[in-house]
């Protein structure tokens, strides 16, 4: 583990402050001391709503906290990725986090993040919205992409939600609907 930690650091100290960190297949957690917070979004269009899931991890990757949130609304799918990365930023303010990465598996929301470099378009003014909000809230906070492989946990909350009213919480439990996903996650990164 001590190994990992190192490859970890010396990674982070030959990139630059703005580059994107694509993470790879599988769940990883954060360093010591820090939250990670995996955000996924789903779409709905035949009840015309979204939903949204956020798992918070801890770096011995015990889950926090985890919730869905469906929204009435439809947008593209960058669009309400970045509705998501919102909800969750507001989500670990609420929890009193400082120290947070967020991860997500749409690759041009989270470069467009983990850059500052924000398009001018729609979308940009979400994505301006949530970096705006999370500079705000957080002591220190890093964007990165993950493939999907690496956000199920997140993917299945924001297909949960189309069960939800409004947003469901669960305090340092997780739902059955990833239950499963969790222990692979922890199981795999063990070992």
């Amino acid at each position: 583990m001590a190994q990992r930690y190192l490859e970890e650091y010396i990674a982070a100290q030959s990139r630059t402050r703005t580059e994107s960190r694509v993470v790879g297949a599988r769940w990883v957690p954060p360093m010591t001391g820090r939250f990670k917070i995996n955000i996924d979004a789903a779409l709905f269009a035949e009840i015309s709503s979204v939903g949204f899931g956020v798992v918070v991890r801890n770096h011995e990757g015990q889950v926090i906290a985890e919730a869905s949130k469906k929204q009435d609304c439809l947008f593209t799918p960058c669009q309400v990725e970045a509705l998501a990365i919102r909800f969750a930023v507001e989500f670990a303010e609420d929890l009193g986090l400082r120290d947070v990465d967020l991860e997500g598996d749409n690759l041009e929301v989270m470069t467009a993040l983990a850059s500052g470099i924000v398009p001018h378009t729609a979308i940009g003014l979400l994505i301006e919205d949530a970096l705006v909000e999370a500079r705000s809230c957080f002591v220190s906070c890093q964007f990165m992409h993950v493939g999907r492989k690496g956000n199920e946990v997140a993917h299945g909350l924001a297909k949960y939600a189309k069960f939800v009213d409004d947003v469901f919480v669960w305090m340092e439990e997780t739902p059955s609907c990833v239950r499963d996903q969790v222990e692979f996650d922890l199981t795999h990164f063990l070992s």
